[in-house]
């Protein structure tokens, strides 16, 4: 086996074996707060209705009160955090929880099954895995137990949340983009953009960078959803949302699950509930925590849209990443369940960042230090919850922040070699 294989393998072993089974036997974690207890609720397919019920509320509204504003109704006056767009409410349609439950059933595998396939290419484009048909399973096997055992992506799923599909449909985009085929890129990226808009930053970045055909694609995804949303729900709602992007933008959550810098900013000054989600408010208006959730979502998007531009970078698959980590992070409310995203994003660089080394011979480690704090739920951080150690609760965003500085030294001309992984 490659080195690359045997490296698969024991990250799996310490993944989703060893700290599951440490933070069982020594720091008294319940089985079912770590990430076995979500595989098994896969396994069984257990779902809650985290998007579904306010997505249900809104979606029935909008049809006995056709062309009303949904979000004076749910949102501001029923204080339902319905935070989609209007046209996520396509996606829904008339389906049964069970339905609802089966689709995110496959979208899980998909993203799973997509990132698979993303890290063999990729592996094989960089000389790190050879064309062997065993070595070439092997590998396969471990990358898909990771997959499997993916917090974020595992998260979605037993949450009942749509995000999943969103995972599943920036996995096509990531692997189509990958493979040279923009124009499918883009169309999936306007999909995922009409769920949530979360990664319609990424719009800008290609016309700055002139993939005239990825946005294209997320042109006619974007224009022909939202002239259907607009004739369905009316120009009120969509006015209304930005009201709605404002107000979220103004205050945040302070709920532990929120990873970024908002969530880290609000438990830090104390505002708002930590350990309890609050199914009816924000964190209330801190100036602080609203100035330093903008200054440094600017920052991140100005690197994001510079740092590559000015060294005249031609590695779009790392620019890609780079824009895909930073429109995630950078946002005021990163569940955790929205790094989803990033496992096809680890899939597709980590080869790459690996024959880059950007820390030398210590880049697998950090990689894996990396993966492993946003793929890993730790249960036991939440005792810090209300003392000055809470930034420690904000492990998911420090191993974004982490892949994101790893990306960057990959991009802007890290050239050691590997060779003790060829």
């Amino acid at each position: 086996m490659s080195r690359l294989t045997i490296a698969l393998f024991v990250l799996l072993f310490i993944h989703a074996l060893a700290i599951p089974l440490a933070l069982h036997v020594f720091a008294g974690t319940p089985r079912h707060l770590t990430i076995v207890g979500q595989a098994e609720q896969f396994a069984q397919h257990s779902q809650s209705d985290d998007s579904w019920r306010p997505m249900r509320a809104a979606k029935s509204y909008a049809v006995h009160e056709r062309g009303h504003d949904i979000y004076e109704e749910v949102f501001f006056h029923r204080h339902l955090k319905f935070q989609y767009p209007p046209s996520a409410l396509f996606f829904i349609g008339d389906t049964s929880p069970g339905q609802l439950n089966a689709i995110s059933w496959l979208a899980l595998w998909t993203t799973a099954g997509v990132s698979v396939a993303l890290l063999l290419a990729s592996a094989t484009q960089q000389k790190l895995v050879a064309h062997d048909p065993r070595e070439r399973i092997l590998t396969g096997v471990a990358a898909l137990g990771l997959c499997l055992t993916f917090y974020p992506l595992l998260k979605g799923y037993t949450l009942g949340q749509i995000q999943v599909w969103v995972n599943a449909v920036f996995a096509l985009a990531t692997w189509a983009w990958f493979t040279g085929r923009q124009l499918i890129a883009g169309l999936s990226v306007g999909v995922a953009c009409l769920i949530k808009p979360t990664l319609a930053p990424l719009a800008l970045w290609t016309v700055l960078r002139r993939e005239w055909r990825f946005a294209a694609g997320i042109a006619i995804v974007a224009g022909v959803g939202l002239g259907m949303s607009i004739a369905s729900f009316g120009l009120a709602s969509h006015m209304s949302y930005l009201r709605v992007l404002s107000f979220i933008a103004q205050r945040g959550e302070a709920y532990y699950p929120n990873q970024s810098m908002n969530g880290l900013l609000n438990r830090w000054f104390q505002n708002g509930s930590n350990l309890e989600f609050d199914d009816f408010a924000f964190s209330p208006y801190h100036p602080w925590v609203a100035w330093g959730t903008a200054v440094t979502s600017a920052a991140l998007f100005i690197g994001a849209f510079s740092l590559p531009l000015l060294r005249g970078t031609r590695d779009r698959r790392l620019e890609f990443a780079v824009m895909a980590v930073t429109a995630t992070i950078a946002s005021p409310i990163v569940w955790e369940h929205h790094y989803g995203i990033l496992l096809p994003i680890f899939a597709m660089s980590m080869p790459i960042i690996v024959r880059a080394a950007p820390a030398g011979r210590a880049t697998p480690l950090w990689l894996a230090l990396s993966f492993e704090l946003i793929a890993q739920y730790v249960h036991d951080t939440q005792r810090l919850a209300n003392t000055a150690w809470n930034p420690l609760q904000s492990y998911t965003f420090y191993g974004a922040l982490l892949l994101l500085f790893l990306l960057y030294r990959s991009l802007l001309g890290a050239r050691e070699t590997a060779r003790e992984w060829t």
